[in-house]
């Protein structure tokens, strides 16, 4: 009779957590052969894209994006899931192309973990790190967090008495005022980091895939640190990573792209509870909205 409870017990488990991964993957994130094809940014104003392939230490894919913050024509605006009726949580998961969904959206990023997790991902969680929208926090700061004051200039670390504007929380910092502050070696996985530069005025995303082997293998953080310290950032935060994982843009047809690809199933996206999207800045007159650079 033991037998038999356990072993019910054990198909119950695998169904629900078979029923979950469905019903995280229904929706195709995109068609992996556009992944090869080469990626323009030309029509967002104030970023740029660049692809990293490495073959050393082991295939790695990563995706960065840059964003100028300095000429006011962007915003950062995170995005959090609805709040659940249970009052022991905080954000409802959902697709993290629903989330990013606006007129002005130009990108947006995966940042904060949740709790809790086991064979079964519920969809209702608690976020874990900082998750402020438009001034209002709905979850307090842990570990790293990255935000902005009404500025619009960018910070890395532990707010404190910080105003904040908008905000997100990861697990660490892993780079700070230019020096990498995590040990090497460790686990590889896929990454998602967040780095800006010493004014603040410059926003760099980065995503690394992995749990792919031959294609992409994942990175450690002292790689991923070093990365960030390479493109120029001053300080960088180590977000949620694995098959949470996502940088999306929206191309020149107005659809939104996912430029990585998760581990999983083709067309694999997890439903996020956060995610920090940069917009397009609505100006009052934009004949007077200074531009960036043009781009060569």
């Amino acid at each position: 009779m033991k037998n038999s409870k356990t072993s019910a017990w054990l198909l119950l488990t695998l169904l629900l957590w078979a029923g979950t991964v469905l019903a995280e993957t229904s929706a195709p994130a995109s068609d992996p052969n556009a992944l090869e094809q080469p990626v323009s940014v030309d029509h967002l104003p104030c970023i740029s894209y660049a692809f990293y392939p490495f073959d050393e230490p082991r295939p790695i894919r990563v995706h960065v994006l840059e964003i100028d913050l300095s000429q006011d024509t962007v915003e950062l605006a995170v995005v959090i899931g609805d709040n659940p009726p249970q009052e022991d949580r905080n954000a409802v998961r959902a697709d993290p192309r629903k989330l990013a969904a606006h007129p002005q959206l130009m990108v947006f990023v995966n940042t904060n973990p949740w709790t809790p997790w086991g064979p079964v991902y519920p969809m209702n969680v608690i976020i874990s790190g900082l998750a402020a929208s438009d001034g209002v926090v709905r979850s307090p700061h842990r570990g790293v967090s990255v935000w902005t004051n009404k500025q619009g200039r960018a910070f890395i670390g532990d707010p404190k008495d910080a105003e904040i504007q908008e905000g997100v929380g990861g697990f660490q910092q892993i780079l700070k005022a230019g020096q990498v502050i995590v040990e090497k070696g460790g686990p590889l996985h896929p990454r998602t980091a967040i780095g800006v530069n010493e004014r603040g005025d410059r926003l760099v995303l980065a995503v690394a895939d992995g749990r792919q082997p031959g294609f992409s293998e994942g990175m450690s953080l002292e790689e991923l640190a070093t990365l960030m310290s390479d493109l120029g950032c001053q300080d960088a935060a180590n977000m949620d990573g694995g098959g949470s994982s996502v940088l999306g843009i929206v191309d020149k047809n107005n659809r939104i792209r996912i430029l990585n690809r998760p581990p999983g199933p083709p067309g694999y996206l997890r439903p996020l509870p956060v995610i920090l999207t940069i917009r397009h800045k609505q100006a009052s007159d934009e004949s007077d909205q200074p531009g960036c650079p043009e781009k060569e």
